[in-house]
């Protein structure tokens, strides 16, 4: 939402100046970038739902839920920026942080006591 030009790393990997940059393309990248981060938002917001609803009342699928849904969105991301060649480790932490969070969970027997 608040860049106002294509990122460097893109315009580097299609081979052009930025000075080339057409406004159709400029609009249809930026475009695309912003729908990405919208579709992250709603998945950092649904984690935030998972978190503090089914997972703090101990219910097991939560965390798989979780597992799956920050696993499979950060993980394309990451792949798919190390391949433009953005900095890619952001959404593998997350992923890193996500993994830990559920492993560190109590078992549901101690979350029930």
């Amino acid at each position: 939402m608040l860049i106002p030009t294509v990122p460097s790393n893109l315009v580097g990997y299609l081979n052009i100046a930025t000075a080339d940059v057409s406004p159709q393309l400029s609009l249809l990248l930026l475009g695309l970038l912003r729908a990405l981060g919208g579709c992250l938002l709603a998945i950092g917001i649904t984690g935030l739902f998972l978190i503090n609803g089914p997972l703090k009342r101990g219910e097991r699928w939560a965390s798989w839920a979780l597992l799956i849904l920050i696993g499979l969105a950060e993980g394309i991301n990451a792949s798919q920026m190390w391949r433009f060649g953005s900095p890619y480790y952001f959404p593998l932490a997350f992923v890193a942080l996500t993994v830990v969070g559920v492993m560190i969970l109590p078992k549901q027997a101690e979350a029930k006591l």
